[in-house]
């Protein structure tokens, strides 16, 4: 997949997202206790959202470290130094969406019988500060309490 395909795959996502699909739940992963083997550790903010299917993810969440079953519509937003264990077992879709000091990076992974595709697109600027600001409040959402 070109470029341009894979620009035009993830803008026909986002726009899926954004019209048609209602969400639903928002987990927002802590900086949990120690990273167990095989996860992955989030450097930066990162937003999940599962377009199709079910996505078997184990979170670190202030209750306590916890395996969800994610499902079309529940978004997680991981902020910077937590971490998830991903299963690759269950058929779905999700939009990936890293906020990346200069510029954002958007993926498309769509997961069949355990084997992964997909596409990403790198803006080509930086984005809005109100867009940072965003970004900061889902951080400060993830710490609060309520």
């Amino acid at each position: 997949m070109d470029l341009k395909e894979s620009k035009e795959l993830i803008l026909e996502k986002l726009a899926y997202l954004k019209d048609k699909l209602p969400l639903k739940r928002i987990f927002f992963p802590c900086i949990g206790p120690s990273t167990p083997p095989r996860a992955i550790n989030i450097p930066m903010l990162r937003i999940n959202t599962v377009l199709s299917g079910s996505k078997l993810i184990t979170l670190p969440l202030k209750s306590g470290v916890s395996a969800i079953q994610a499902k079309a519509g529940d978004m997680q937003c991981s902020i910077p130094n937590s971490w998830e264990l991903q299963s690759w077992n269950t058929d779905h879709e999700f939009l990936c969406l890293v906020a990346k000091p200069d510029y954002l990076r958007i993926a498309y992974y769509m997961v069949k019988n355990g084997s992964v595709s997909g596409a990403s697109h790198h803006t080509d600027r930086p984005y809005s500060e109100s867009l940072r600001s965003a970004f900061q409040s889902m951080i400060a959402l993830s710490r609060e309490d309520d």
